[in-house]
Parts: structure tokens; sequence; C-alpha cells
């Protein structure tokens, strides 16, 4: 978005969903098939850019970016039940650049701070009990 002739706003949003299945017995769930891949994802991202010119000798960029993604897989083979998992992971970066210019001289600058949160769960979701008291 377009404030001036010097100012500009740009703010992205993507969303993604994605289910996909691999192996046998594809009509069967997961843990059902004799061997098997399944995975469903999730990723969010949002970004805002401000970018601001001043007086044609200094200019700057501030950008906040965050995404997400959700995974639920299960990687497997003879029916086991505890092939299923879970990840979550998180991106947040924040950066900016400052630009001056003199004559045909420019001097630049900049940061960024990232941080990453992962987790991961690899429990037994099918039967809500563990394999041996299912067995």
């Amino acid at each position: 978005y377009l404030l001036s002739n010097a100012a500009k706003l740009t703010l992205d949003v993507t969303m993604l969903c994605e289910d996909r299945r691999g192996g046998n017995r594809l009509e069967l769930p997961p843990h059902e098939s004799d061997i098997a891949e399944s995975i469903q994802t999730d990723r969010k991202s949002l970004s805002a850019t401000w970018f601001h010119t001043h007086r044609n000798k200094v200019d700057y960029r501030v950008t906040a970016s965050w995404a997400g993604t959700w995974r639920d897989s299960y990687y497997g083979t003879g029916r086991d039940p505890n092939a299923y998992g879970d990840t979550a992971n998180q991106l947040l970066v924040l950066d900016g650049q400052v630009n001056g210019y003199s004559g045909k001289h420019t001097l630049s600058g900049g940061g960024q701070v990232m941080r990453l949160t992962a987790t991961s769960d690899c429990s037994c979701r099918t039967t809500g009990r563990s394999p041996a008291a299912g067995s």
C-alpha cells in the first residue's frame, strides 16, 4: 500500500493446507495398513514491511515476519499404532535496514533478530492407551 511517494506499507498473508497419503490399503487408516506414510500439514505466515524515504538522503525498511507449521504424521509398517507423531514449528523474524546517501556514496547498515521454536510429540493417538495394554 503506497501511502505517499516516500512511504510504503506491505502486508503478506499465506495459508497452506496439505494432506498426503502413501503406502498400501489406502482405504484404511494408516495404522491398519501394512506400510503407510501420511502427512497433514498446516502452514500460515504473515509479514509486514514498512519502507520510508526521507528527503532522498536516507531510507529505511523495517520488517516483521511470522510463520507457523503444524504437522500430523504417520510413518509406519506392520500396522504399528505407535508410528504417529506431531510437530509444531514457529518462526519470528524482525529485521531492518538503513541507507544513507551522499553524492555517489551509500552507507548501509542493518540487523536481524530471529526466534525459532519447535516441538515434537510421538505418543500413540489411535486408541488412547499404550499398545501393550491393547495387544
